[in-house]
């Protein structure tokens, strides 16, 4: 027989349930509901800390990283963070962040000045942060600084400064490796010289690059750069580069307009100097003016130009 269990007013007070003590299950929703509440506030003050910490003055920021102060400069210069765009507080932070190392702001600041958005654009400012990208490792600062100074337009003419740019960005760019083989043929070179451009050039040329495919097959039809002289390997070559090279257009053109390499036709001439006119070589646009002054030329290629220079006038 199962004993009796006693009258609840007989239980010790210990066992008595508290009526004032919320059910088991809802003091537990409670205490979730409370740590929730916990994490949301201190996401709360996290954000607005990250938030007034980008947009502190620049001042603020000396012991900042280069990466924090890059993304800073990104808010103000395209107005994040609910604040209006501020194009010099951006120039302020990515200048802080590019002398801490910070490639990304270095190439921000470069393309600000290149693309000429600043009422102040200078030329010499993109090349000094061109020149901090490329310090940096950056292959294509390299290259624009290298052919900065090599084309002397805007920044002094330095065949020396140009090719230690293209030697460092010659690892990662074909470009790089046919300027650099260039400017070894410039400066009057010894056979070891020739012999490390012709190594460049082939390089260069596997990589698919047109001037140096240009500058093989000129090295063919000439007999240079210690190439025997073949005639038929060097037009294959320089068609293979005339695809997409204005200069190789425009050499085709005139080959076919001067019967030289190749039997005179005028109106192959016509063709491929509309093709190097159209990728924007302006020895072209004037041997078009030349072959088709005529308005009773009734050649595709003249017909072509005609059109382009008409749409030209009235736009």
């Amino acid at each position: 027989m199962e004993p009796s269990r006693p009258p609840q007013s007989e239980l010790p007070e210990f066992f008595l349930p508290d009526s004032t003590s919320p059910p088991p299950k809802k003091w537990l929703s409670n205490r979730v509901t409370n740590v929730l509440y916990c994490i949301l506030f201190g996401l709360i003050i996290y954000a607005g800390l990250q938030q007034s910490k980008r947009q502190a003055s620049p001042e603020t920021f000396a012991n900042a990283s280069a990466q924090d102060l890059f993304l800073a400069g990104e808010d103000a210069y395209f107005g994040r963070e609910h604040r209006p765009q501020n194009t010099g507080r951006a120039i302020a932070l990515w200048e802080l962040a590019a002398t801490k190392g910070s490639l990304q702001a270095a190439r921000s600041l470069a393309q600000l000045y290149e693309n000429k958005e600043l009422p102040e654009q200078s030329p010499g400012l993109a090349i000094h942060w061109y020149g901090r990208a490329a310090e940096l490792g950056d292959s294509r600062a390299q290259r624009y600084v290298g052919d900065a100074f090599y084309s002397g337009e805007v920044a002094p003419r330095d065949h020396t400064k140009a090719m230690k740019m293209f030697r460092r960005c010659a690892t990662k760019e074909a470009y790089c490796k046919t300027m650099w083989a260039s400017l070894l043929l410039d400066n009057a070179p010894d056979d070891a010289a020739q012999k490390k451009a012709l190594e460049l050039l082939h390089q260069a040329d596997d990589a698919g690059e047109s001037n140096a495919q240009r500058m093989l097959a000129m090295a063919q039809l000439e007999g240079s750069l210690g190439m025997s002289k073949n005639t038929e390997k060097g037009l294959d070559q320089l068609f293979r580069s005339g695809y997409r090279d204005a200069k190789s257009q425009y050499l085709i053109g005139q080959y076919y307009e001067q019967g030289k390499y190749l039997r005179r036709n005028d109106s192959e001439a016509k063709a491929w100097y509309l093709k190097a006119a159209q990728n924007g070589h302006h020895d072209a646009v004037t041997a078009l003016q030349k072959l088709c002054k005529s308005s009773a030329d009734k050649d595709a290629s003249c017909l072509t130009w005609r059109e382009v220079q008409a749409k030209l006038h009235t736009s």
